[in-house]
């Protein structure tokens, strides 16, 4: 009868003890409590275009413990900023960075020159490098090719286009560009090209392509990025009706959506940021983890109109719900 009290009694106490520990983290310290600071370095001076990416990256943060720092830059595409920026995020302890960078080519070659002991993670626009463990974008030269073919399907024979081509540096841009080019010289489509690489702020591109229409007359403008469709924008505004231009574009904001809902905008081009701001800080975690990551990670994007724009599958690209 004893012997059954005490090994009864052990049981309890074996269990209990079990019970303790499963509970607490006085014995076994738990990986999932580890917080992970990671800095996100964008190439604008506001993080306007960034809703949909910074709402997915809230989502990853929450479910993987990190804390974010979201850093923008003073002046828009600023190479030197951007490389200031990513020493002073690195030398204040961030575990991962990463970067949309302003200029692809400049800043690979500065990360090469650099001793980085953390994960770099490259955003919407490619660097190379042995620090950069993955790059995470939609297929930007598609993009670029389906703005061209869209402009095909809709406009009438020989409609004459005009390109608003900014941010060169900027392999995501460069790729729409040519992607665009690779439709349009192929097509009945004459086109001419407007040099905005260093204009960024939204009202200058309005007023440069405000002198340019004084003089032409194009049936169509083409917007490669969220200021260039916003600075076309300010410029139709001061458009009679009869002046009035198509307008194509990649990119969205808020105002962005309103006007292709008013039919200011004939199409737009979107990313998925939402996916591309979760998996950029899963996969930030992931490296600081030493899990393996993906190199590469291609997006889905959507073609939007006003006519297919309420579909369950584009209210999910330009409104994503966590």
């Amino acid at each position: 009868m004893k012997l059954r009290t005490a090994i009864f009694l052990m049981v309890v106490l074996l269990l209990l003890s079990l019970f303790i520990i499963s509970s607490t983290d006085l014995f076994i310290p738990r990986e999932d409590n580890e917080v992970y600071d990671i800095s996100v370095i964008i190439n604008d001076s506001d993080g306007e275009r960034w809703t949909n990416f910074r709402s997915g990256m809230d989502q990853a943060a929450k479910e993987m413990n990190a804390n974010i720092s979201f850093v923008t830059l003073y002046d828009k595409n600023s190479l030197e900023q951007q490389i200031e920026l990513l020493k002073r995020e690195i030398d204040d302890g961030a575990d991962a960075v990463l970067i949309s960078a302003a200029n692809s080519k400049k800043l690979s070659e500065a990360l090469n020159e650099m001793v980085i002991e953390i994960p770099v993670l490259a955003i919407d626009s490619k660097l190379e490098g042995k620090q950069v463990k993955s790059y995470i974008s939609s297929d930007n030269f598609k993009m670029g090719e389906k703005l061209g073919q869209e402009i095909q399907k809709n406009a009438k024979e020989k409609e004459t286009v005009l390109i608003l081509k900014s941010n060169m540096n900027s392999s995501n841009i460069s790729e729409r560009y040519e992607g665009l080019l690779s439709v349009l010289n192929n097509s009945s489509h004459s086109y001419d090209v407007l040099n905005l690489d260093k204009i960024s702020e939204k009202d200058k591109v309005s007023k440069i392509l405000l002198t340019y229409l004084d003089e032409n007359s194009p049936d169509i403008t083409v917007a490669l990025d969220e200021s260039t469709i916003e600075g076309s924008l300010n410029a139709m505004e001061q458009l009679s009706t009869e002046e009035k231009i198509h307008l194509y574009g990649i990119g969205q904001t808020n105002r962005i959506v309103y006007n292709l809902e008013m039919e200011n905008i004939n199409s737009i081009i979107v990313s998925n940021m939402f996916t591309m701001g979760y998996l950029g800080i899963k996969n930030a975690v992931d490296a600081i983890l030493q899990k393996p990551v993906k190199d590469k990670i291609e997006l889905e994007f959507g073609v939007i109109d006003k006519e297919n724009m309420y579909s369950i599958k584009n209210q999910r690209l330009l409104f994503p719900v966590p």
